[in-house]
């Protein structure tokens, strides 16, 4: 009799937390029938996709940032335990696996973060949402050359709290356009208005008359 119940006595392959189960006393079983789950939550294994571009820049061993909307402003430290040999066709993306300590059990499996890490970056000019316009050659900035405008197209990288970071032909403290831009032309020439730091005003043109347009003018940079 013991050895028959020996032999329905199952074993957790691992030490975990068990789950719940939808059985109850008496219920017949198979060997395919799943009774309960085990979890070892000593630490937590996080999924997440990396950009096609970003590839080069993420290894094993990696440290990564978490967030969880369960531990608000709590930042948890892991780092990269396996990263994926292909590339996903579809999304262009390498799936990235980190682990997370998990001493406190505050994290449980199935549960959504925000993962965060640190990649070195080209260093790229950020400017006002304002000054990105656009026409059928593609998104672009009136840049200030002297006293004057310039067309100059840039590719937008990223949106950040009112600045757009680009790629383009915009170097250090250049001075961008970000009012009265529809009224400009190439060429248009423009002056710092009065009073106001770092804002550009029509200045005269042929025959006395103000060049069109009203412009204020701003520049940065972001890494």
């Amino acid at each position: 009799a013991e050895l028959e119940l020996a032999k329905r006595i199952i074993h957790a392959p691992f030490a975990g937390t068990v789950g719940l189960t939808d059985l109850a006393v008496g219920d017949l079983v198979s060997s395919s029938k799943a009774i309960t789950t085990v979890d070892d939550m000593s630490t937590v294994t996080v999924a997440f996709d990396v950009a096609e571009n970003a590839v080069g820049k993420v290894a094993i061993g990696q440290a990564v940032g978490a967030t969880t909307a369960a531990l608000p402003g709590e930042t948890l430290a892991g780092e990269i335990s396996a990263v994926d040999s292909r590339i996903d066709p579809a999304s262009r993306t390498l799936r990235v696996e980190a682990r997370l300590p998990n001493d406190r059990n505050q994290l449980k499996p199935g549960m959504a973060v925000t993962v965060s890490l640190s990649i070195p970056g080209v260093p790229r000019p950020a400017v006002p949402s304002l000054a990105i316009q656009w026409d059928r050659q593609g998104s672009f900035v009136w840049k200030l050359d002297g006293d004057k405008v310039r067309r100059t197209p840039v590719q937008i990288i990223g949106r950040r709290s009112g600045t757009v970071t680009v790629a383009g032909d915009l170097g250090e403290g250049a001075q961008v356009v970000v009012e009265g831009t529809l009224k400009l032309r190439e060429g248009t020439t423009v002056a710092p208005a009065e009073g106001s730091s770092g804002s550009a005003a029509p200045a005269a043109g042929d025959g006395g008359r103000p060049a069109p347009g009203s412009a204020s003018a701003a520049g940065g940079r972001s890494g």
